[in-house]
């Protein structure tokens, strides 16, 4: 094996027979591409320069937690290897005696402003780990999301409410390794739907306050609701659980 530095970080270059494994990251190494709600807007893709490749997953969402993920290159090449730098991230710390396309990614070790699109460098490589070619991926990290939803019998119709949040990756006042805390997510359209039969169909559409928060009243009997956030270019989407009343 062979460690390298690429692209701001440490990469480990592994020789595995019949396919080429990215290497393991103890901390944040890499992003990725959109796979956004129905309503998220889109966003367009840095602009690359040289040869174009794709990653699987094409995104991620992290939440307050560190996420382990199995990627994947296409490529004719035996082996590869993926960077991509990050201001919030630093160098990446490899573990020299794993084998495996797995990556960690460590919201402590992140920042708000890393979240959305950017552009992986993958190495594409011989079977002598001689580095042949340089293409580029984009890829998309997203900020997970919560949402919550209570219903409850009013004169009139029924009172939905609940809240909206998203971690924060920009928390400074603790150490990295604590989990980051959530924060309100203001300003955003949350679907209200009730189920009928297999289908579920929208009441209304409300947008979320200063505080997060959404409420609303509605003419209609006991019913089984759910609320829908169809996410960002930045924020991934979330389904509420569902209530009844």
């Amino acid at each position: 094996m062979d460690i390298r530095r690429f692209s701001g970080v440490y990469l480990l270059d592994m020789r595995i027979p019949r396919r080429a494994f990215a290497c393991l990251a103890t901390t944040f190494v890499i992003a990725t591409m959109a796979l956004l709600g129905p309503a998220a807007a889109a966003s367009a893709a840095p602009e690359a320069s040289g040869p174009t490749c794709s990653i699987t997953p094409g995104s991620i969402t992290v939440y307050d937690r560190s996420k382990v993920v199995e990627f994947d290159v296409e490529t004719e090449y035996p082996y590869w290897a993926i960077g991509i730098d990050y201001a919030s991230s630093g160098a990446a710390q490899i573990a020299p005696d794993t084998r495996s396309p797995l990556m960690e990614f460590h919201p402590g070790k992140l920042a708000n402003s890393d979240a959305g699109l950017t552009l992986a460098e993958v190495s594409l490589q011989s079977a002598d780990l001689r580095e042949i070619e340089v293409c580029r991926a984009p890829f998309r990290l997203l900020r997970g999301s919560k949402i919550s939803l209570t219903a409850k019998k009013v004169t009139g119709g029924r009172q939905l409410r609940g809240r909206l949040t998203q971690v924060d990756f920009d928390e400074t006042d603790q150490p990295y390794w604590l989990s980051p805390p959530w924060v309100n997510h203001s300003g955003q359209t949350v679907r209200l739907e009730h189920r009928s039969g297999t289908r579920w169909i929208i009441d209304k559409i409300v947008k979320t306050g200063k505080d997060g928060t959404f409420k609303t009243t509605v003419r209609s009997g006991k019913r089984t609701w759910r609320a829908v956030y169809a996410g960002t270019p930045t924020s991934g989407a979330r389904t509420s659980k569902t209530v009844t009343g």
